[in-house]
């Protein structure tokens, strides 16, 4: 699939997301099955390869520096990222596993997701210049804490969820222009497959 990069250039940030690789490290739980695949997405929505991912110029540390604002070292396991190409309702869906979570991070995690404000400026301003977040309650009750945010940008709607289950993380993003995914369906269900890791 090609993409244009000018495009795709508006209708994500920036500096949001990236495509990486399974981190090096000796795991004690598997995640490799954690993850979304294109058949929990609509119709129409079509995985983007690392090639595509490349073309968009997006790198892990720029993820990272994303989430600044958390206080946490994240440690990608698995990145996977979606496109409806549709022109008159285009979206993407974005999910991001890490792990592990230290002691001090769930900690932390925690504590921002009890304090909704501190936490959507902390997120926004990590996220770019102009970037207004307000969260969501609908968006809370999965894992052993969860958060979720809403904002528009250059015309575009995007819902953004935080999951922690354990010591691991979980961050799902959905942009769309007329109707999007049921992001909070989709962050149950890998909260569902974290879980079966565990077991």
């Amino acid at each position: 699939m090609k993409i244009c990069t000018g495009t795709l250039g508006i209708l994500i940030f920036g500096i949001f997301l990236a495509s990486c690789s399974p981190a090096s490290q000796d795991l004690s739980v598997n995640l490799a099955n954690a993850v979304l695949t294109s058949a929990d997405l609509p119709l129409g929505y079509q995985t983007l390869s690392e090639e595509n991912l490349q073309e968009l110029g997006m790198t892990r540390e720029k993820f990272g520096a994303s989430f600044g604002g958390m206080s946490m070292d994240f440690q990608p396991v698995s990145f996977t990222a979606f496109m409806n190409p549709n022109a008159n309702n285009i979206g993407m869906v974005f999910a991001m596993v890490v792990y592990p979570l230290s002691k001090d991070d769930i900690r932390t995690w925690d504590g921002q997701m009890r304090d909704a404000e501190k936490t959507t400026n902390d997120l926004a301003a990590g996220m770019g210049a102009g970037v207004v977040l307000e969260p969501k309650n609908e968006f809370t009750g999965i894992g052993n804490s969860s958060m979720g945010f809403t904002t528009t940008l250059t015309g575009l709607k995007v819902e953004i969820i935080l999951v922690r289950r354990n010591e691991t993380g979980m961050l799902l993003m959905s942009e769309y222009l007329q109707s999007g995914v049921d992001i909070y369906a989709l962050a149950q269900k890998l909260d569902e497959r974290v879980v079966a890791a565990y077991q």
